[in-house]
């Protein structure tokens, strides 16, 4: 007997959670572990949607002494 294919592909809702923990800070390792997808899968889908995260800063120059 054949056993039921059990790697579905993600759902929308499941992408939705992917998303939103990525844009809100959590590390792209993290967000595949936490939701069992493959890092290549998460980082083509965060490309092709232009999952943009902006949480470094350009660092504050030093003082110029007169």
């Amino acid at each position: 007997m054949i056993s039921p294919m059990t790697d579905a592909a993600p759902t929308d809702d499941l992408w939705t959670l992917a998303r939103d923990a990525y844009l809100s800070g959590a590390t792209g390792s993290f967000v595949c572990r936490e939701f069992d997808l493959a890092p290549s899968t998460f980082w083509r889908r965060a490309a092709a949607e232009g999952w943009l995260r902006r949480d470094t800063h350009a660092p504050v120059p030093e003082p110029v002494d007169p």
